[in-house]
C-alpha cells in the first residue's frame, strides 16, 4: 500500500518538544478492525478531534458494531496530542472517554494504520461552512478525483436518509497528491449545535454518510444495519446503558442539556450513557437501553417532536421494563396533564416559574441510601409543581391490558417557597420535588428541580438512573 497522507501529529510533537520530553507511550494509537468474508479494499475511517464535541468519535464507536461483506474497515478515533500531553505533563486525572474501550487494537502511530489503507474517510466537525450557507446545515463532502463519484453517491443517499436536505450537502473537489490520492472528507457543520444540529443528529449523519460510502465502494450491502447506538440488551453487558434524549426542546434556558448530563454520568461505575436522536427513538433504538432520561428544556417541544408515535414508543419501552428519568421539562413530560404528555405518572402539573436555589427535604431512608443529608439545597428553574393523584387518566395505551399507573412515592419535598429577585413568590413549600412510581414493569422518576447542577445533590440524580435502569 502507498502512504495515504503525511504525518498528522508531527508538527504538534515538534512544537511540544520545545517544552522538553513528552512522556507518552509510542504504541498509543487505538483502532478497531472489521473484516469481511471476501477480499476487497481496505478503508480507514478516521474520526478527527473536534472542539465542538465527540460526535465523530461516538459515530465511530457505533460503527464497531457493524458488519461488512468485503475487504477491511479500520476505525481510528484520532486523539488530541495536546490533550494527551497535558494529561501526563500536568497530572490531570480526567477518565478516558467511555467510547474508547471499543477500540482494542493498538499501533505505534496513526500513520502506521493509514499506510494499510486504499482509501481514507475523514470525519470532521467544523463551523466554517455555515458562513457560505447561512440557511443550510452546512454539510460538505470533499473528495479527491479518484473518489468524486463516491462523494456524489453519498450526497444522494443522504437525501434518502433525510428527505429535503440534499441541497445542504455540497461536494467539493480536493487536489490529488501522493499523500492524498484517495481521500474523502465528510464535514458536518456545528452551526447552531444546541438546536437543529444536536450531537445525536451529527453522529447519525456521520453514520449514514460512511455507510453510503461503503455501499458505493461495495464493501457493505445496503441492507446492513446502520444506526445501532448501543449493544443488544440480550448480550452480556458490563454496564447499564442510559439513553439521553437529545431532541428538540432538551436544552434548558441556561444551556444545560444532554451534554451536561453526559458529563455528569461519564465517571459513574456501571453506567454508560449515549445520546439518542428523535430518529433513533422512532427506529426502536430505546430497546437497546435499560433506561432513558429526558433533560430540562421545554416539555411541549419534546412532546411535540416525539409525536403520537414517539410517545407510544417511550410508553411501551417503560411499560415493558425500561426506566424513565425526567428532569424539569422531563418531569412535566412524565405527568398526565396535556395531549403532549407521556402520562407515565398519576399527576397533573403546574408551572412553578422562577429560578433560584431552594431547600429540599429528602425521604430519610432514601437520603441515607444515597449518602446525603435529609435537608439539602437544589436549583429550581421553572420546574413543575406535581399534583399527585390528579392526572388526566387517558384511555388504555396501545398494547396494554389495563392502565399501568403505580402508586407514587415521594422521595423529596420542597421545604420553602422560591422568592424571586423582583420579590415575587413562587409557591413550592410542601409540594413534591422528586416522585418515583411504577409504570407497568418499568420505574419512573420525575425530578422537578435540577440536582444534576450545582449545588446538587447530584447523588439524587445518579441514584435515579441506577434505580430506573435495574
Amino acid at each position: 500500500m502507498r502512504p495515504v497522507f503525511a504525518s498528522l501529529c508531527g508538527t504538534l510533537v515538534a512544537i511540544l518538544s520545545l517544552a522538553g520530553p513528552i512522556p507518552i507511550a509510542a504504541a498509543d494509537a487505538p483502532y478497531a478492525t472489521i473484516s469481511g468474508a471476501a477480499e476487497g479494499p481496505t478503508v480507514a475511517v478516521v474520526a478527527r478531534p473536534s472542539p465542538f464535541g465527540e460526535a465523530p468519535q461516538r459515530a465511530l464507536e457505533h460503527m464497531t458494531r457493524w458488519t461488512i461483506d468485503r475487504g477491511t474497515v479500520l476505525l481510528i478515533p484520532e486523539r488530541r496530542e495536546l490533550d494527551r500531553y497535558w494529561d501526563v505533563a500536568w497530572g490531570r486525572s480526567e477518565p478516558e472517554p467511555q467510547w474508547l474501550a471499543a477500540f482494542g487494537d493498538r499501533a505505534e502511530s496513526i500513520e502506521a494504520i493509514l499506510d494499510q489503507a486504499d482509501i481514507v474517510i475523514a470525519l470532521v466537525e467544523d463551523d466554517e461552512f455555515a458562513y457560505a450557507l447561512p440557511t443550510a446545515r452546512g454539510h460538505t463532502l470533499t473528495a479527491t478525483p479518484a473518489h468524486a463519484g463516491v462523494a456524489a453517491a453519498v450526497r444522494v443517499a443522504m437525501q434518502n436518509d433525510a428527505p429535503g436536505t440534499a441541497h445542504d450537502w455540497i461536494v467539493r473537489p480536493a487536489a490529488a497528491s501522493p499523500q492524498h490520492a484517495a481521500l474523502l472528507t465528510i464535514t458536518v457543520s456545528t452551526k447552531d449545535p444546541l438546536k437543529t444540529q444536536r450531537p445525536a443528529q451529527r453522529a447519525r449523519d456521520f453514520r449514514s454518510a460512511v455507510h453510503a460510502a461503503l455501499v458505493e465502494l461495495r464493501v457493505r450491502g445496503a441492507g446492513h444495519a446502520v444506526h445501532t447506538v448501543a449493544p443488544d440488551r440480550d448480550v452480556a453487558r458490563a454496564n447499564r446503558w442510559i439513553a439521553i434524549a437529545d431532541v428538540d426542546g432538551s436544552v434548558s434556558s441556561s444551556g444545560h442539556g444532554p451534554a451536561w448530563l453526559m458529563a455528569s454520568i461519564a465517571h459513574l461505575d456501571g453506567l454508560r450513557a449515549e445520546f439518542v436522536s428523535i430518529d433513533d427513538i422512532l427506529d426502536g433504538e430505546l430497546d437497546r437501553f435499560d433506561a432513558v432520561v429526558f433533560p430540562g428544556g421545554s416539555s411541549g417541544r419534546q412532546g411535540r417532536v416525539l409525536g403520537a408515535r414517539g410517545r407510544d414508543v417511550v410508553r411501551t419501552f417503560v411499560r415493558e421494563g425500561g426506566g424513565y428519568v425526567g428532569i424539569c421539562a422531563g418531569a412535566f413530560l412524565a405527568c398526565a396533564d396535556s395531549p403532549h404528555d407521556l402520562d407515565l405518572i398519576d399527576a397533573a402539573d403546574e408551572s412553578a416559574g422562577g429560578s433560584g436555589v431552594v431547600m429540599l427535604e429528602l425521604d430519610p431512608e432514601h437520603a441515607a441510601a444515597i449518602g446525603v443529608p435529609t435537608i439539602a439545597p437544589v436549583k429550581h428553574s421553572n420546574g413543575p409543581r406535581m399534583l399527585l393523584g390528579k392526572g388526566d387518566r387517558p384511555e388504555t395505551h396501545p398494547g396494554a391490558t389495563e392502565h399501568p399507573w403505580g402508586e407514587p412515592r415521594v422521595l423529596a419535598t420542597y421545604t420553602e417557597d422560591l422568592v424571586r429577585d423582583d420579590g415575587r413568590v413562587t409557591e413550592l413549600a410542601g409540594h413534591p420535588a422528586v416522585v418515583q412510581a411504577r409504570y407497568g414493569r418499568g420505574l419512573v422518576v420525575a425530578i422537578g428541580p435540577h440536582p444534576e447542577r450545582a449545588p446538587g445533590p447530584q447523588e439524587l440524580f445518579w441514584q435515579a438512573l441506577r434505580d430506573a435502569s435495574r
